[in-house]
C-alpha cells in the first residue's frame, strides 16, 4: 500500500479521482468495484461525488459523509481494461492550518465481468492531505 501528501489551504476545493489502472498480464476486466474512503471530517468537508468512466454505474454512499465516510460502488456490464478514472470525490478543505488527515479507501469486494473474484488483485493508494 503506497501513499502520499497533498498540501492546500483553508478553503481550497480539493478534487479526489479514483484512477483504475490495469497492469499488463492482469487477470480479466473490471466489471464491479466496491469499496470505503474515509477521512477527518474536522478537515475536510464533503461536497459531492459523480462517476466518470463512460461505461460504469456510480453508486456512493453518502449516508455517512458528515462523519467522514463515503461508502463506494462501480459496476459496468461489460468491464474496463487499461487507465481510467471511475469516480471523482469533491471536498472544501474547512481544517485550520497544520492539520493533517488522511483519505484512506478500502476495497472491500472486486469483480471481472465473469464473476470471478479479482478483490486480491486490487491496490491502493492513499492520500494524506495537509493544511498549509
Amino acid at each position: 500500500q503506497d501513499s502520499y501528501r497533498i498540501t492546500a489551504s483553508s478553503g481550497a476545493t480539493l478534487v479526489l479521482d479514483f484512477w483504475m489502472i490495469r497492469p499488463a498480464g492482469g487477470d480479466g476486466d473490471l466489471g464491479s468495484i466496491q469499496g470505503e474512503l474515509v477521512w477527518d471530517p474536522a478537515v475536510l468537508t464533503y461536497v459531492s461525488s459523480e462517476g466518470v468512466e463512460s461505461g460504469f454505474t456510480w453508486v456512493p454512499n453518502e449516508t455517512n459523509v458528515g462523519t467522514g465516510t463515503l461508502g463506494c460502488a462501480a459496476f459496468s456490464a461489460t468491464g474496463a481494461e487499461s487507465t481510467f478514472v471511475l469516480g471523482r470525490v469533491t471536498f472544501t478543505v474547512s481544517g485550520s492550518a497544520g492539520e493533517l488527515t488522511d483519505l484512506t479507501l478500502t476495497a472491500s469486494a472486486a469483480g471481472d465481468v465473469l464473476g470471478t473474484n479479482i478483490l486480491a488483485l486490487i491496490q491502493l493508494v492513499n492520500t494524506a492531505v495537509f493544511v498549509e
